[in-house]
């Protein structure tokens, strides 16, 4: 009976273990991946760089934006001629991020003809970045309440 109190005794503690490491291990996560999310759009978009695409980025990328195709090669297409026209900039308001998803909220210049408005929300597998989904809205003046789209007042005092 000794051994069987103190198999389960023994039991529960390391399942109590283990499930007290499963938040760590997805802020864990969470971090890791809000970071490579970071570094992947940094790299990319702003400075322009198609040719880190496959490190960031994983062979059956889905876009969900309907003027770019699925795959990393027209990931590296759409770069290439963002950064062809010389004048591409990227500013992120905040960056939100929970286990694989990341959302960045931001304003972009030489996407279209005039400054948009940006949220972007990434799916990462594996250390790559593998679904991408967003929205997109051209940059407007303060409404009646003098907010924007922006809205970097709120912002950690920004």
């Amino acid at each position: 009976m000794i051994k069987f109190a103190t198999l389960t005794a023994t039991a529960v503690a390391v399942i109590a273990l283990w499930a007290s490491q499963l938040p760590a291990q997805a802020a864990g996560d969470t971090a890791a991946n809000k970071k490579l999310a970071i570094e992947a759009l940094m790299e990319t978009l702003v400075k322009g760089n198609a040719g880190v695409i496959d490190k960031y980025f994983g062979p059956e990328y889905i876009q969900h934006n309907p003027d770019i195709p699925d795959g990393t090669e027209a990931l590296k297409g759409l770069i290439n001629e963002l950064s062809s026209r010389g004048k591409f900039s990227a500013e992120f308001t905040r960056t939100i991020a929970e286990d694989n998803m990341v959302a960045f909220h931001g304003r972009y210049e030489g996407f279209g003809p005039t400054p948009m408005i940006a949220f972007d929300v990434f799916r990462l597998e594996d250390g790559k970045i593998v679904e991408h989904w967003d929205n997109l809205i051209p940059e407007a003046a303060p409404n009646p309440s003098g907010h924007t789209a922006r809205r970097r007042d709120r912002d950690h005092g920004a």
